[in-house]
Formats: C-alpha cells, structure tokens, sequence
C-alpha cells in the first residue's frame, strides 16, 4: 500500500515543485490555478500521512488484526474518517485548479461562462457531499468508536447510517453528483477544442493535448475506485490491500500531475536550449 502511494505521492509532490519553480522564478507570475494546485498537494500529501498512520493501526494486515485491540481500531477507524474527508476535497481542488487554466484557454465568453459554471458546481456539490461524512452518525464520534453503537446500527440517542445506505450515498457521490468521474472526462476532452485553436504550431499543439490526455487515466481511475467501492463491503479482508482507497488516490495524485505537467513546458524548452548549446559549444 505504501510503496503505490508513496511512489504516486512522490511522483505529484516532485511535478508541483518543479511547477511552483517555473512560476514563481522564471516566470515571475502565480495564478489561481497554483495556488489551488498547491492546496490539492498539501492534502494530497495529508492524505498520504493518513496511509502511513493507518499501518501503525492494522492497516495492510488480515482484518482480525486491526479488531484485536478496540484502541487500535479506534484510532485506524478515526484515521479513515480523516482521510475520507481530506482526499474528496483534494479531488476537488485539483478539478477547480484545472478549470482555471482552461479560463486562460477560453476564447469566447460562452467556454468562460461555462467553467465558471463549472467551478460554482463543483464547489456546490463537494460541500453537498461532504455532509455525508462527518454526519454519517449522531454524535460524530461514534463514526470511529464502536463502543458508542451498541447495536449494528446505533440506540437510544445514537444513530449511524446503515452500510448499504452509507456505500449507496458513495456511490451516488462518485457517479452521478460528485465530480470524480464526470469532470475527470469533461476536464480531460475539454483541454483538446480549446489547445486546437490557438495560435502555436502544430508540435505544440499536439504534446499539450497529449499531456493533458493524462487526465483520462484519472478517469479510468475513478471508474475502478467506483467498482472497487460497490464491493468494498462485501471484502470481509479489505484492510489488506486497501483497494478502493489505492485507487482513489491514484485518481488525486495523476490528476495533479496531469494538471501540473503543461506548466513545465518553460522548464522543458530551458533544458532543450541548455543541451543543444553545450552539444554545439562541443563540437567547436
């Protein structure tokens, strides 16, 4: 679990560096955009803590693990809850970061109109959603102390969302309101008509649409964080590999690393300039 998302992880972290380099430094400019990247990293990186802590808790062994010690589980459970919350809202910034970058694209008030449309429901939505998780029981706490739930679904003055009712609401999430699969396609097909008509050459043209391609892979991500999330009650073993919570933050990191890889192009025709003047200077 941690050699996946560590690598992801690194991979994003090393990108956004070289991002905040490129703008910052050479070209002395700092959108919306990054900022909003920037927030995405923090808690992607928050997100991976959370896979770390999880580990020291029972996370990657057999589930009769973690249940052996009501402390541990208590604390693998809080750390879950975290980690819930902290990845949809990173998913989130990343799909807010990338509709930014596309408003520097837009050439007619109807494409801006629409990704600041795009931006409004997105925003809409996350905080819609985000109330599934921190109430998903009645007082919070119970969400990660099962000694607060003395029944399978709660008593008295406690009450929990049933697991069917609880996964059904993810799902609703992921596939119909929720952004991850629904603005991982629209933000990786909108990019194309938008790189087509500007005025660069065809080269150009073609490595950006290319690079910005990448967010497909998110999307296939989404879709099997989607499957994975149907079945993930039904996995009496899933603490040992964690799927769905993998895949999940596959789909956050290669979002910012899709989103982050366009703005290195400075970076990238330095380093062109760089070899092709000491290749020349060799020869002489």
């Amino acid at each position: 679990i941690l050699s996946i998302t560590g690598t992801f992880f690194t991979a994003a972290l090393i990108i956004v560096k070289l991002r905040c380099y490129v703008r910052i430094t050479m070209l002395k400019v700092f959108g919306k955009d990054d900022y909003r990247m920037v927030v995405s990293m923090m808690f992607a990186a928050a997100t991976f803590a959370c896979f770390v802590i999880g580990t020291h808790h029972g996370l990657g062994n057999h589930l009769p693990v973690p249940l052996m010690d009501a402390d541990m589980y208590k604390s693998f459970s809080k750390t879950l809850y975290v980690h819930s919350l902290l990845i949809m809202v990173g998913i989130s910034c990343v799909k807010i970061s990338i509709a930014f970058s596309l408003l520097r694209l837009s050439a007619t008030k109807r494409q801006t109109r629409f990704l600041q449309d795009a931006i409004l429901f997105i925003v809409a939505i996350t905080l819609a959603s985000a109330g599934t998780l921190p109430f998903q029981c009645f007082p919070v706490e119970a969400a990660w102390d099962s000694s607060l739930r003395p029944a399978p679904f709660g008593s008295g003055s406690v009450r929990c969302f049933e697991n069917t009712t609880f996964r059904d609401l993810g799902l609703m999430n992921s596939c119909d309101f929720q952004h991850n699969i629904t603005t991982d396609v629209l933000f990786a097909t909108l990019p194309i008509p938008l790189i087509w008509k500007l005025h660069i050459n065809m080269r150009t043209k073609i490595s950006l649409i290319v690079i910005l391609s990448l967010g497909w892979f998110a999307s296939a991500a989404a879709i099997v964080k989607v499957a994975k999330q149907y079945t993930v009650l039904d996995d009496l073993d899933w603490t040992a590999h964690d799927s769905f919570n993998v895949w999940n933050y596959i789909e956050l990191t290669v979002g910012i690393i899709a989103a982050s890889l366009p703005a290195l192009k400075p970076l990238f025709h330095w380093a062109l300039y760089t070899v092709s003047a000491f290749s020349s200077s060799g020869r002489t």
